[in-house]
């Protein structure tokens, strides 16, 4: 299941690499905040796998390697903690990209003084520039707040495996 879903993650890095969607979120995303959460969920990915790893290996020897009283399952959900914490953290990251792009969207439109067509048209551009600021964190954080929920299901099936090989074998 693991690698599967590595397999997943990889293709859709790729598919939105090879399309230009990538290079479109990184050029138009002043904030940086979308850089900024993509690289939180890379560091949680990576936290998450080893500790996701660590649960299969000993899932793979039987729990043998240690005693059941030794790691109980508090101890295996407080392992991924990180990752738990990384997945609100990019939610607010992205919140905060939607009311910061929301805010540059409008800016324009605060030295305005008359709300006439002529007056308004020119700032149009940069009110669609500071939508664009405010949609691209905000899709990323979905994307890969789902990654980060999808990665938690297959630690909690591996903590609950492990969990159950041990009361077995008690």
């Amino acid at each position: 299941m693991w690698l599967a879903y590595i397999v997943l993650v990889v293709l859709i890095m790729f598919s939105a690499a090879s399309t230009g969607l990538l290079s479109l979120v990184w050029h138009y995303d002043v904030t940086g905040l979308s850089t900024a959460i993509f690289l939180v969920w890379l560091l949680a990915e990576a936290v998450g796998a080893s500790q996701l790893l660590s649960v299969d290996r000993a899932i793979a020897e039987g729990s043998r390697q240690l005693a059941p009283s030794s790691v109980d399952s508090e101890a295996l959900w407080h392992r991924h903690s990180f990752v738990f914490f990384s997945s609100e953290l990019i939610v607010a990251a992205g919140i905060f990209g939607t009311v910061v792009g929301v805010i540059i969207s409008l800016m324009p439109f605060f030295s305005l003084t008359t709300f006439d067509i002529a007056t308004i048209q020119p700032h149009l551009l940069g009110m669609f520039n500071g939508i664009a600021v405010a949609f691209f964190p905000t899709a990323v954080s979905i994307v890969v707040k789902i990654s980060l929920d999808i990665h938690s299901r297959i630690h909690q099936s591996a903590v609950l495996t492990l969990l159950a090989q041990r009361n077995n074998s008690q």
